[in-house]
């Protein structure tokens, strides 16, 4: 007997996300194009400047005008220069670093973050290969690791599974363009996949899943900020104690029999998170 649709799987938190499987592209939202050029008494249009000079600093990191990885001009050169006052651009600066195109150091100035970002919509249930694929980018592996052993009590519990079922443990750096950005723990029950499918680094464990006849058909997840630890920090090659968003997840085929139980580490600066949310009146 599997779980119902309706129930988390996370006994001891709130109902996470309920994410849809099967392969599907992202959805890209709109962006206003106008560059202020003076300033607005209005409220209104006072509340609309900073969203709209991110906008441009935003396009002039894309197209190479703020190089990635260098460190943008000065507030007040900055401010001169797109012809707006210093506190509209401070909050487009914090917008921006926000939504990670941005890393502002102390005492340094504010710099271009030097990774590009994945668009990951939170309504589709993607894997990381096929999500960085979509990016343009070069999807890798490293640092894998592969073992099969008894799962601990909660995992046993989301995977339904017997007590003396065993589970196949997939660890790995997920890399994008050679730089690694996410760190991921994955569980499969002992049989659900041929013997040693789960060992080829470049695989994607959803579509190894779709030919063995457990096609995902969605997902619920759950997400949290996080501090690195000293592994993962070293897997992620990021300093110990930084920010990481860590998503754990349960992914069901269509006769709603949990087949993975996943825990990922993402760098926040290398992804774009977005969410579709229905109104009240939906």
């Amino acid at each position: 007997t599997f779980r119902r649709r309706d129930q988390s799987p996370f006994s001891h938190e709130p109902e996470g996300i309920t994410r849809r499987g099967g392969p599907e592209r992202g959805r890209r939202h709109g962006t206003i194009e106008a560059v202020p050029g003076g300033r607005s008494t209005s409220g209104s249009q006072r509340e609309d400047l900073p969203t709209a000079l991110a906008t441009t600093v935003r396009a002039r990191i894309e197209d190479g005008t703020y190089p990635r990885g260098t460190r943008l001009p000065s507030e007040p050169e900055l401010a001169l220069e797109l012809g707006v006052s210093r506190p509209t651009l401070r909050e487009a600066l914090v917008l921006l670093a926000g939504e990670g195109w941005l890393v502002r150091r102390h005492g340094s100035g504010t710099f271009v973050a030097d990774r590009h970002r994945l668009a990951n919509s939170l309504d589709t249930n993607f894997g990381v290969t096929e999500l960085i694929s979509q990016a343009g980018q070069r999807p890798g592996t490293d640092g894998l690791s592969y073992r099969v052993e008894l799962p601990e009590p909660d995992v046993r519990k989301v995977l339904a599974l017997d007590a003396d079922e065993p589970v196949e443990i997939l660890e790995r750096v997920r890399t994008a363009d050679g730089a690694p950005v996410v760190h991921s723990l994955d569980h499969i029950a002992v049989g659900l996949l041929p013997e040693g499918a789960m060992v080829n680094p470049s695989a994607s464990l959803y579509e190894l899943l779709e030919r063995a006849g457990h096609a995902v058909a969605f997902g619920e997840a759950r997400l949290r900020a996080v501090s690195a630890t000293a592994g993962l920090a070293r897997s992620l090659q990021v300093a110990r104690g930084s920010a990481l968003l860590r998503v754990e997840q349960v992914d069901y085929d269509a006769a709603n029999r949990p087949v993975v139980y996943s825990v990922e580490h993402h760098l926040p600066d290398a992804f774009e998170v977005t969410v579709r949310r229905r109104g009240p009146g939906a």
